[in-house]
């Protein structure tokens, strides 16, 4: 059974406009995320405190098909950045940080010195977004999955 010029032709524009929805949605990401303190409150649902700064800003796309996750690296007073855990609805847990810490590179310079962790999410989840505090008043976070709104 042949395929008619039409049916084609459809197939064919559909996967053109599945293409530039892609790349539109890679290059608004882009632009998003393009300073290290932007896109912050549309992943976590607030804004930085005052006393936080992001330093840098990286994401990667995790096993999904458009879903990246997000990691900052924050800087502030312990007490702003243990503020910040409570307002994202973190709870404390030391458990699981160390061998997260081991396994991450997406910052430049070795392996930071395991001090606090928080994890937890506004939704009720586990593991959803976490906060690991390490000496010099500096903090990872992590939040995968925010291509919607948390």
């Amino acid at each position: 059974m042949a395929i008619s010029a039409r049916v084609r032709s459809g197939i064919l524009i559909t996967l053109g406009l599945l293409a530039v929805a892609f790349v539109a949605n890679v290059v608004y990401l882009r632009w998003e995320f393009s300073g290290p303190d932007l896109g912050f409150k549309r992943c976590t649902g607030i804004e930085l405190p005052f006393a936080v700064m992001a330093l840098n800003h990286v994401s990667r796309f995790d096993d999904n098909f458009l879903h990246t996750t997000h990691y900052w690296l924050l800087s502030g007073p312990a007490p702003a950045l243990r503020e910040l855990a409570a307002q994202m609805r973190l709870v404390r847990s030391d458990a699981d940080a160390p061998a997260m810490l081991e396994g991450m590179d997406v910052f430049d310079g070795p392996p930071p010195e395991f001090k606090e962790s928080f994890e937890g999410s506004a939704d009720g989840g586990r593991n959803h977004r976490l906060v690991i505090v390490f000496p010099g008043d500096r903090a990872i976070l992590v939040v995968p999955g925010c291509n919607s709104r948390n």
